[in-house]
């Protein structure tokens, strides 16, 4: 039993390096993403001030939440990169992954309503990297540390076996959960196609392919279910690994060039590359001979950068907390498929550790079924000279036209939810905030007359996957009357 454990739980350490490098660089992208729109997002200024989200979740620690103007975010901003470059660089490795993972969940809970699907695998990726030595192989620690480094490039761990079933149950979950008929009468890919406000110039192609979207959903479904499976097999388990990573690195390759997803192909793709087995990392090891990295190597040993002793593994009570934690997480995933049996396992009083480590899930992408309602916003605002203009397409005369590529109405991904959650009648206490945010932007950049004086938020919604093709319906989110800010 043992030896089969360690046969499918075990991850080669220069893998885990991979995970270190490419984790911290997707960091980084969220980062440099956000910087522009930080008082945006993430500032009292913003969409978001704090007294509209202080108290919503006592468990919802932030550092974010200490500064409110977005020159104070910014700089945090630039802290949490400082940390994020030295975890791609593998320089006291363990601080940076743990500052890397507190600051990623600060931004997510200063506001977790820009946040979407793949931000929250990063997050939990950040956390379980905490406790495996991504430190061991192509790190400037382990190159610059006086230790022996370890001999075997295997490790198996309650760390390893809890990475491994992390990604397998972000697959088995959404599959139990895509219960629409859609799913299963093969028409759920076509559908999600027709959804402008996800698909880019390639989805439109394919969903000009009606002949494709049968094969494309059942085999969404097939490999979802049964494509981590393949992880679990002994025999010629590295070869079956390989498989599965070339299967999901192809699947989330496909996601990326048709879908708007924000980073969550690319999350999944890097989750992927962790699992790579060691005979690959064998047959490319003689690259590490090349005189260039030999010299580079030379250089390093120079320089007066003294990590101080590397990370030490976890000990027996860390694995102890670790092994139960894989319980808690596969309770957890339970409990967001079926609440009714799963709170007989894991009762609502047991929802602190998560909601304080932000380890909480439940992976419903395009489940239970596709989205059966599209659209498009339309900021309505009325100038003082009477002319009307669309905020949404930077002050351009006013139109109910669908855009020619819905996606493009925002600049990233974290915008584009943000705007998706306003729709939902819970979070209609968002949407003045906004309103008011944009109303300020326009108005302190344009001459008087230009300024505005009234504003209305419209969602322009369609609705897909009916046979019958049906009028767009605006329905008005936002509206305010008598605006009276003059320039000074």
């Amino acid at each position: 039993m043992i030896s089969y454990l360690r046969t499918v739980f075990s991850l080669d350490l220069r893998s885990l390096a991979l995970l270190r490098i490419l984790l911290a660089t997707l960091i980084l992208v969220q980062i440099w993403t956000l910087l522009p729109d930080a008082e945006a997002l993430l500032s009292d200024s913003g969409v978001l001030p704090r007294e509209k989200i202080l108290g919503r979740d006592p468990w919802a620690l932030s550092l974010y939440m200490v500064f409110k103007s977005g020159f104070q975010v910014r700089v945090l901003l630039l802290i949490h990169s400082v940390f994020a470059i030295g975890l791609l660089m593998g320089y006291k490795t363990r601080l940076c992954s743990v500052f890397s993972w507190l600051l990623l969940m600060s931004m997510h809970n200063r506001n977790p309503w820009m946040i979407n699907g793949g931000d929250h695998l990063m997050l939990l990726l950040s956390f379980w990297i905490i406790f495996l030595p991504v430190h061991a192989r192509a790190s400037l620690d382990s190159l610059l540390s006086k230790q022996e480094r370890p001999k075997s490039d295997s490790f198996f761990d309650a760390a390893s076996v809890a990475l491994i079933l992390q990604i397998c149950l972000v697959y088995w979950c959404t599959v139990i959960l895509k219960s629409d008929p859609a799913w299963w009468n093969g028409s759920a890919v076509g559908i999600t196609l027709e959804c402008d406000q996800f698909v880019k110039p390639f989805g439109i192609f394919l969903r000009d392919l009606p002949a494709l979207h049968a094969p494309l959903t059942y085999g969404t479904i097939f490999w979802e279910a049964l494509g981590p499976v393949l992880l679990f097999i002994p025999i010629f388990n590295s070869w079956m690994r390989l498989g599965a990573i070339f299967g999901f690195t192809l699947f989330h390759t496909g996601l990326e060039f048709s879908m708007a997803l924000g980073l969550f192909p690319m999350v999944c793709i890097t989750a992927w590359l962790t699992l790579l087995p060691g005979n690959v990392w064998d047959r490319i090891a003689p690259l590490a001979s090349l005189p260039l990295l030999a010299k580079a190597r030379e250089t390093l040993s120079r320089l007066d950068l003294n990590p101080g002793p590397l990370p030490k593994q976890p000990g027996v009570w860390i694995r102890v907390l670790l092994s139960a934690l894989i319980i808690y997480i596969i309770m957890w995933n339970i409990r967001s498929i079926n609440y009714d049996m799963g709170k007989k396992f894991l009762p609502r009083e047991a929802n602190a550790p998560a909601l304080m480590l932000r380890i909480r899930q439940k992976w419903s992408m395009f489940s239970p079924g596709p989205p059966r309602k599209d659209g498009w916003y339309v900021m309505r605002g009325l100038q003082f000279n009477g002319n009307e203009i669309d905020l949404m397409t930077d002050g351009a005369p006013l139109t109910w036209e669908k855009p020619e590529l819905v996606i493009d109405q925002f600049p990233h991904h974290h915008w584009r939810k943000y705007y998706s959650n306003l729709r939902k009648p819970r979070l209609r206490h968002l949407r003045r905030p906004l309103g008011d945010y944009l109303i300020r932007q326009w108005n302190e950049s344009v001459d008087v007359g230009f300024q505005l004086r009234e504003a209305e938020l419209w969602y322009v919604m369609e609705r897909t996957g009916d046979d019958e093709i049906a009028e767009p319906e605006p329905v008005r989110l936002w509206r305010r009357e008598n605006i009276n800010f003059r320039a000074s």
